[in-house]
């Protein structure tokens, strides 16, 4: 028996400190509230507000057995205090890797889980990835799992991401073909593309629109060029040992979208539409409960496959998005392209099971920026990883980025010192490094998304840009970096000194963090290959 505990708790602020006086833990003690808190809570919007203490309440029924030992299993919590059916479960505290609870003599078939968290800060995020209540085991059948039709090359793949408009002056695929000489010489092996197609009028942020409220998913965005010369580009980069991946923005569209003049059913009615709760105005959510919708949109993605031969697909808000959708529809476009490669933005492990090769790993940018901040030891980012491989299916590859369209620039979220450190962890670590639009020119400036904000090359920190290119070509130099899995990783602390371990049948390195410098080694054989300073 295993449930996961997600979703909405009750909310009260405590800041008066009454909570354990009152004994809010004890069930029909917990006063009532219209206040809500969502887990896993979003790293991007701090949930607690101003409130200085605040406690959650959750119902769940779990069906118990006699003889079975039952755990509660947080893999991603801050510090806090956990009261089961009014009994004290135990205590959380501020680390990234998994903390567990015993609760056999507290759980029961109706049941009332509270949690106290005190002395929030902006940092708090509460719980930060997934609970679990599970019998006689601390890992979900989710990580029994095995999961092993990813192409091979993922392994191997170093990904850019580009914002076509911002990118050049120019803003098109004729420029972006243009410069695709110069992602090469980087060390990147795959491109990703920001949406490619034309924007809606209606609603329209800003001067140009949000690349993500798409008008019309067969055509191309006239400001970036045609047909013809998006094919162009994807022949150039293929025949420089390029993937090219694009974005697949099937959630919602614009509200002018001409799926409209096609089926109204396409979308959800009024009262189902969940855009506004995300501070989406531009865009109307599509009904997956309509099955044209899903037929309409499962042929689209085998068009832009079909006629550009394009290599996958990053997909928008998957994990939002119907799994047995993603089960249907992933199968279909690998019967046209066997390796095609998916991407998911979101961090469900169940998204690995219903075929996707990639997942973010957004907790990774939480954990560096407590580390950075000194709420974390730089340990912790280790036993972060390593819980990952303990709920996640085997074989799972993450996505690991500093910086993306949908964060500040790594300048701007890091301290100075942290991001050449930052960074070789970003490549060091198990799983697939992201390179985001100029990222590797220490910009500060975050292009916007609504209008034309092109990046100013001329301010690209050459250094930096050197490092980039060491840092990708120690990476390709070395197999055991391009293996991902947790019999291929492991750390000891050693006095000042963090040691990293990668290895697997063919090398084993070293890489070793000095605690209080940051300053980076990389070992081979026993032998010092290369030192980088922080900054």
């Amino acid at each position: 028996m295993e449930l996961k505990i997600t979703g909405n708790w009750e909310l009260v602020p405590d800041n008066e400190g009454l909570g354990n006086e009152r004994e809010w833990y004890r069930p029909g003690n917990f006063p009532e509230t219209e206040e809500a808190y969502f887990s896993p809570a979003f790293l991007f919007i701090h949930p607690f507000k101003n409130y200085h203490t605040v406690w959650i309440k959750k119902e769940f029924e779990f069906e118990t057995r006699k003889d079975k030992i039952v755990y509660l299993v947080f893999f991603g919590a801050d510090a806090g205090k956990v009261w089961l059916n009014g009994e004290f479960a135990g205590g959380l505290t501020n680390i990234a890797g998994k903390q567990v609870f015993d609760i056999t003599k507290l759980v029961s078939e109706k049941n009332t889980l509270v949690i106290e968290f005190d002395n929030i800060t902006p940092q708090k995020f509460g719980i930060w990835k997934y609970i679990y209540i599970m019998e006689d085991s601390t890992v979900p059948e989710i990580a029994k799992k095995i999961v092993n039709s990813t192409p091979k090359w993922v392994d191997s793949l170093i990904l850019y991401s580009v914002f076509i408009r911002n990118f050049t002056p120019e803003g098109t695929f004729n420029a972006l073909t243009a410069k695709l000489p110069y992602i090469k010489s980087m060390g990147a092996n795959s491109i990703w593309l920001l949406p490619i197609h034309p924007l809606g009028l209606k609603e329209r942020k800003g001067t140009l629109g949000s690349p993500y409220a798409i008008r019309d998913y067969y055509e191309v965005n006239p400001e970036f060029g045609t047909k013809d010369d998006f094919r162009r580009f994807v022949e150039t980069a293929h025949s420089l040992d390029i993937k090219v991946i694009i974005d697949l923005v099937i959630n919602h569209t614009s509200p002018d979208s001409v799926m409209k003049k096609v089926d109204l059913k396409f979308y959800k009615p009024p009262a189902r539409q969940r855009n506004l709760d995300y501070g989406w105005t531009d865009v109307e959510e599509l009904d997956y409960d309509y099955a044209p919708t899903r037929k309409y949109l499962t042929e689209m993605m085998e068009y832009w496959i079909r006629e550009f031969d394009i290599d996958g697909y990053r997909c928008d808000t998957a994990n939002i998005i119907p799994a047995d959708f993603w089960n249907e529809s992933i199968a279909r476009i690998k019967k046209l392209k066997k390796n095609i490669f998916m991407l998911a933005e979101g961090d469900d492990p169940e998204l690995h099971t219903v075929g996707f090769d990639l997942t973010y790993d957004w907790n990774m940018i939480l954990t560096l920026k407590r580390i950075d901040q000194g709420f974390y030891g730089l340990d912790q980012l280790f036993e972060y990883v390593q819980s990952q491989f303990q709920y996640f299916p085997q074989y799972s590859r993450r996505l690991l980025c500093l910086e993306n369209h949908d964060t500040p620039r790594t300048p701007v979220m890091y301290s100075k010192k942290a991001r050449i450190p930052f960074n070789i962890l970003k490549f060091i670590l198990p799983g697939v490094p992201l390179i985001y639009n100029g990222e590797e020119c220490g910009i500060e400036a975050t292009p916007s998304l609504f209008d034309r904000d092109t990046i100013d090359w001329t301010k690209c920190e050459n250094a930096l840009l050197d490092f980039y290119r060491e840092i990708i070509k120690i990476r390709k130099s070395f197999s055991s970096l391009n293996y991902h899995f947790p019999d291929g990783f492991d750390y000891t602390r050693d006095h000042s000194h963090y040691k990293v371990h990668r290895f697997n049948s063919e090398k084993f390195v070293e890489i070793v963090f000095e605690e209080q410098t940051l300053n980076t080694h990389l070992i081979s054989n026993g032998k010092l290959k290369k030192t980088f300073p922080a900054m």
